[in-house]
């Protein structure tokens, strides 16, 4: 087994997808059944004290509502817990033959209750959506620029 943090070590298990069929919940909210379990392609947890969500989209593929909605819930709560969080979606238009260099795609919009410096441009309408500063930010970079802003290693 490799020893190497962050690789995919039984590719056929990961390509195995789950059927959340029969899983759909009534709102607390509306009390309609119009809830789902969604997927997230990727967590940073720093102890505990901070996190980062990750999901990529292929170019021009939208999020879907539920999906950001479950992003945004999970960072709003963190967030009044105390603990600096984020959610990015990331875009690419890597074959599904291929694996997905996450750290190199191109960041498409950010989540967080504060603007971050050098990664945040403008707001997404009045929410805590955010486009990033530049089309180019790489996933990377929009990590990077967290951590420095919540001085994630002081």
């Amino acid at each position: 087994m490799s020893k190497e943090r962050g690789v995919i070590r039984n590719v056929n298990r990961a390509a195995q997808l789950n059927n959340f069929k029969d899983l759909l919940r009534r709102s607390p909210v509306s009390g309609n059944m119009t809830i789902t379990p969604t997927d997230i392609d990727g967590l940073l947890d720093y102890n505990g004290r901070a996190f980062v969500y990750l999901e990529g989209k292929l170019i021009g593929k939208t999020t879907e509502g539920g999906q950001r909605y479950a992003m945004q819930n999970m960072v709003t709560s963190h967030w009044k817990a105390g603990h600096p969080s984020m959610a990015l979606i990331y875009e690419h238009d890597i074959p599904v033959s291929e694996q997905i260099p996450v750290a190199y795609c191109f960041t498409r919009m950010i989540y967080c209750h504060r603007q971050i410096v050098n990664l945040c441009g403008k707001r997404w309408g009045d929410s805590f959506w955010w486009f990033p500063q530049t089309s180019t930010t790489k996933v990377l970079t929009a990590i990077e620029n967290f951590e420095k802003e919540f001085r994630i290693y002081q």
